[in-house]
Formats: structure tokens, C-alpha cells, sequence
């Protein structure tokens, strides 16, 4: 599953199997420990049929006190899961709207996985003026994460 026009796209193997890195990157404890400056994730599944399915809602607690809130909108265990960003906080939802994201994963080998995590958002009031600047920081700060998703995995395998 791909977007028809990502913003970024990052693509990374991941030395675990598919099932592993899966669950790595959407249950909650196994986030806290990937995910840097994250002071706690919540997950609301009260409007899926099952948990992390479509309609869960997980809320990102930053260490800085911003909230992220996140609703999974695609899920196809364990190829995907696509999410669309609620609120980033109060000054970020001026400066951002339509964030959609989508992590997928693929097998390589029964130990290896191809992960890629692609996105889009707009740009809106002040933040327009720099646009190509804010698309590039997105772009850094989502690969980060994959790496530490990728340094965590291999960490954890390892031992």
C-alpha cells in the first residue's frame, strides 16, 4: 500500500521478522521504548471492532507536554497500518492539518523486514512562507524514529 503522493517516504530493513516489527511499532510499551521524549501512549479502542484495528485512537504524551492524538484509519495486520493526526497541540493544529501517515511492512527473509513510512500533511497560516523547510524537518524527525525503531529491533534480537 502506498500514498499516491507521499511528502516522505523512508524505507529501512528492519532485522525482525515481520511479526515482530509489527507489533514493535504500534503496542504501546513497545513504543515508549523506540519513540524518543514520549512520557506515555494511550490507547482509546472503543471505536474499533478490535484493538489497534480501524478507530482506535492512541494519544502520544511528549515529554515537553504537547499530546499528539492519533486515529488508525487502514490496518492489515501484518502489512500495515495507516493513521490519520487529530491534534499535534493547540499551535501545531495552526501550522498542519491533514497529516496522514502509513507504515508498511513487507518480508525480505523470515528475519528481515522491509519497512517503509511515508506521509503527508498541508501547511497552513504562517507555516506556508516555509513550507519546504517544515516538509524537510517532518521528513527528519519520522526518520529518527525509524532508525530508533530500527536500532531497537536489532538491540532486542540480538540478546
Amino acid at each position: 500500500m502506498k500514498f499516491e503522493k507521499p511528502q516522505y517516504y523512508i524505507e529501512l530493513e528492519l532485522d525482525a521478522p515481520i511479526e515482530t516489527c509489527f507489533k514493535t511499532a504500534l503496542n504501546e510499551q513497545e513504543m515508549k521504548k523506540w519513540i524518543l521524549d514520549v512520557e506515555d501512549i494511550v490507547y482509546d479502542h472503543s471505536g474499533a471492532t478490535k484493538p489497534y484495528h480501524v478507530g482506535s485512537v492512541r494519544q502520544i504524551k511528549m515529554s515537553n507536554g504537547t499530546t499528539i492524538e492519533e486515529r488508525i484509519n487502514s490496518y492489515q495486520p501484518p502489512q500495515y497500518c495507516g493513521y490519520e493526526i487529530d491534534s499535534m497541540g493547540f499551535v501545531s493544529d495552526l501550522l498542519f492539518s491533514n497529516y496522514q501517515g502509513l507504515m508498511s511492512f513487507e518480508v525480505i527473509d523470515e528475519n528481515k523486514t522491509r519497512f517503509t513510512w511515508q506521509g503527508s500533511f498541508d501547511c497552513r497560516g504562517l507555516q506556508k512562507i516555509t513550507e519546504p523547510l517544515v516538509r524537510n524537518m517532518v521528513r527528519k524527525v519520522i526518520y529518527k524514529m525509524a532508525r530508533n525503531l530500527k536500532d531497537y529491533l536489532a538491540n532486542t534480537q540480538n540478546n
